[in-house]
């Protein structure tokens, strides 16, 4: 009975809520309800809508009367059926108190961002079935976290946990991430009384991390019963190529469980025995962080991992439920090899096909970069294909070109939504590590720079592949027009910070600054003149690493404003205002003795959002310019309502969300404070033609690296993880690995740079003043969320190069 007990599907008995009716969003259910018995909350529907639309789930209890007061779920749902799950355990508002699930009095479902509503077919209570006799399904962590379906939760005072030395220390990750989203360090022994015999064990033990932070035990040792389930002693080296870059050459475009989800959550499985009544459990290791564990799941062995199986197809199916994946995931394969040429600002579409229609060369000026974009699609895998790239010439002079290849990834791009797109745009310098599969195109990015005396005309190279016994070879060309631009004029470019794994590891110090060094470098080579660099926390007494990073930065060639965007509230939040002044007049001589050009201070970040109190703005910005006379503070502001806060900055930096505004932003640039863009969704524009249109005077993108936890996996943290400068095991590649981001961002300092040309050209060349006008009128000059402004930089490249070469003759 038992083994046909195991053999029953994974089941959950669901209930439709009292007043629920199906029907299309607005959906609102106004009736008390109490959930505290429900694990899941199911939403069942169906958007008829031939595109994705994002739904939101609005939650609210006897305290919510605002939007900080109540819980949200955005969710992006696909044409066709979709179900979302969500736990009430984890309802808790921006401010981050938990929904009262006793005395929950509203829920609506509705549309966000104006879109076309959906039908909503059930809405239910789900309550899990209980295991078969025979299974413990237990769960570690808060009592507050969000129990899996069919586990029971192991608080943190459960006398079955047998701590010596260590705290008990429960951890609740954000993000609702099925089974493994919470645990329990100092578990450091778990006896669970148990029948003799031979039973199957599974334990999770990995902690998933979090913003910007990954649990690195170096020393790890776990044990049931005597029996080894995992055994290792590492150096901060090898923890890194073996554990935090573990998913680095994963390209399993299937679904996002197969591709990093099935790997989270350190699954631990083998057969113990069991003779004395008791299951234990030892954990050791060189730190609190070893002690940890999510969950214990124990079995009959004759039931061949019956449950194990069980449970690991519901967490696929919550995570695929969770994190639908917009567009292609792969085409058809080619009866035979085939190259082709992706047009220039067509994106590379994993069903991509090839193009009889030629594609126009790019035109990239002296001083500037571009580059040309191949795809190679294969009927077949093959493991080691080789390819080889001829740079472009012409008249025996070759430009620089490098080539990199496009690794599939899913990418989050709205920390908001829970979406995913597979996307080729992270490109790896590493020409040993390409590989093809059947059906699936490989992106070849070649990277051309042009020298400022590259001599004007096309220039000519080609490409050469070889694979399944076959070779094929595709020339490409590029433009250089008869022109020479003016050095761009105000700083654009990235926040960058140093590895997460640098803070962990003090022993790595020295490669991640000699990594840093080259990295900056390599973007101040690419073109960008503006930075956030990564500077040290300065503290009493402890003033010179801030003054080194901030000298890497200028010895990089970044000569122009760079904004420092953590310091001040990192030394706020270590030691208050008190130490400010005192540590700020030590940073001030610190950089004087070096020569250094002090940064502009960032003393408040998005002070807008949500839950955000701004500390007392005044105050800060007095005590800073007390210790530093002359220096300028700097906000990041997102809400048109921030605009009462303008007074209080030298620099401002506007986004899309706070609105900016042409005639707005050339006001304040002749009566203050200085105007600069950041976090611009379209970075190629808002780096060139749009900053240029906009009068802005400075651009900055968040981030060159910002990871929520496992540098892979887009979804283990609250934020999505972006990486303009994608994390590389070893620093100062010849060829590294960057996102086509970075390189659109610089071919954003080329289009500013030719506006400056044109603007210089129109006061003397009446064909240019023409030209200037109609960009005027063509190019956006303002932008607001939700909007979607018009830029064709292909085509106003192009009309300027054929201005320039009309000059030439």
């Amino acid at each position: 009975m038992l083994l046909l007990a195991l053999l029953l599907p994974f089941a959950a008995l669901a209930q439709p809520l009292p007043g629920f009716a199906p029907g299309p969003t607005p959906l609102p259910l106004e009736a008390a309800q109490d959930l505290s018995a429900a694990a899941e909350i199911l939403l069942v529907g169906e958007n008829p809508n031939p595109g994705p639309v994002v739904l939101v789930l609005r939650i609210d209890d006897g305290q919510s009367s605002s939007y900080a007061s109540r819980f949200e779920l955005e969710r992006t749902v696909l044409p066709g059926p979709f179900r979302i799950r969500t736990a009430p355990t984890a309802w808790r508002t921006p401010a981050g108190r938990f929904l009262d699930r006793t005395g929950i009095r509203r829920i609506i479902i509705n549309t966000g961002y104006g879109a076309a509503p959906v039908r909503i077919v059930g809405l239910e209570a789900v309550r899990p079935l209980a295991f078969p006799p025979g299974v413990a399904a237990l769960q570690f962590g808060p009592l507050e976290a969000p129990t899996f379906p069919g586990f029971t939760r192991v608080a943190p005072d459960d006398p079955r946990i047998v701590n010596g030395g260590s705290p008990r220390v429960p951890i609740r990750r954000s993000g609702e991430h099925p089974l493994i989203g919470a645990g329990q360090r100092g578990v450091e022994r778990f006896e669970l009384p148990w029948p003799d015999g031979r039973w199957t064990v599974s334990l999770w033990v990995e902690d998933i991390g979090d913003w910007e932070y990954v649990p690195h035990p170096l020393q790890r040792r776990i044990r049931v019963n005597g029996e080894t389930f995992l055994e290792y002693l590492h150096t901060p080296e090898s923890w890194l190529r073996q554990l935090y870059f573990a998913g680095r050459e994963t390209e399993d475009v299937s679904d996002p469980w197969t591709a990093f989800a099935a790997r989270r959550g350190g699954l631990l499985t083998r057969e113990v025995e069991v003779r004395d009544g008791r299951l234990v459990v030892e954990l050791a290791g060189n730190n609190i962080e070893s002690t940890f564990l999510a969950a214990l799941l124990v079995e009959p062995a004759e039931g061949a991992r019956a449950v194990l199986e069980q449970v690991q197809a519901a967490r696929r199916e919550r995570v695929l439920e969770a994190w639908p994946v917009v567009g292609p995931r792969r085409g058809t394969p080619p009866p035979r090899l085939t190259l082709g040429l992706l047009p220039e600002g067509q994106p590379a579409r994993a069903d991509w096909r090839p193009d009889a229609t030629p594609a126009a060369p790019p035109v990239i000026a002296p001083g500037t970069l571009g580059w040309v974009d191949m795809m190679v699609l294969s009927p077949a895998d093959d493991a080691a294909p080789e390819v080889a790239l001829t740079p472009p010439s012409r008249n025996g002079r070759s430009l620089p070109a490098e080539l990199r290849w496009g690794h599939w990834r899913y990418t989050r791009h709205n920390p908001s939504e829970g979406q995913l797109t597979l996307e080729a745009e992270q490109l790896r310098g590493e020409a040993d590590r390409l590989t093809l599969q059947a059906g699936l195109p490989r992106r070849l990015n070649i990277l051309v720079r042009v020298p400022e005396d590259a001599p004007p005309g096309p220039y000519r190279g080609r490409v050469q592949v070889a694979a399944l016994g076959t070779r094929l070879e595709l020339a490409y060309a590029v433009e250089v027009p008869p022109v020479t631009l003016p050095h761009a004029d105000r700083p654009v470019g990235v926040y960058h910070d140093i590895p997460p794994y640098a803070h962990w590891f003090p022993e790595l110090e020295a490669m991640t600054r000699r990594g840093m060094a080259c990295e900056l470098a390599t973007m101040r080579g690419l073109g960008l003149t503006g930075l956030s660099p990564a500077l040290a926390t300065p503290a009493p007494g402890q003033v010179q690493d801030i003054a080194e990073d901030l000298a890497v930065a200028r010895n990089a060639g970044f000569g122009m404003d760079v904004l420092a965007y953590t310091p001040i509230k990192r030394m706020l939040e270590y030691r208050g205002i008190d130490a400010l002044g005192r540590t700020l007049e030590q940073v001030r001589d610190a950089f004087a003795a070096r020569g250094l050009a002090a940064p502009v201070w960032s003393i408040a970040d998005e002070p807008g959002n949500p839950g955000s109190t701004p500390a007392d703005l005044a105050n800060l910005r007095a005590v800073i310019r007390a210790a530093m006379p002359g220096a300028r503070v700097a906000g990041q502001l997102n809400r048109p309502a921030d605009r009462q806060l303008l007074g209080l900055f030298d620099v401002v930096l506007l986004n899309d969300g706070f609105g900016v505004q042409a005639p707005e932003v050339a006001r304040w640039r002749r009566t203050g404070p200085t105007p600069w863009l950041y976090n611009m969704p379209d970075v190629e524009a808002a780096a060139g033609f749009f900053l240029w249109r906009s009068n802005a005077a400075g651009y900055l993108q968040w981030h060159a690296r910002a990871i929520g936890a496992d540098p892979f996996d887009p979804t283990d943290s609250g934020e999505a993880d972006v990486q303009l400068y994608p994390l590389q095991p070893e620093p100062c590649h010849a060829v590294p690995d960057l996102d086509l981001g970075l390189l659109r961002i610089a071919r954003g300092v080329g289009d500013l740079r030719w506006m400056l040309w044109l603007e210089a050209k129109a006061a003397q060349v009446p064909a240019a003043r023409a030209l200037l006008m109609e960009l005027r009128q063509e190019i956006p000059d303002n932008w607001r969320r939700g909007d979607r402004p018009a830029f064709d930089a292909v085509a106003w490249r192009s009309r300027l190069a054929a201005l320039a070469r009309s000059l030439d003759r």
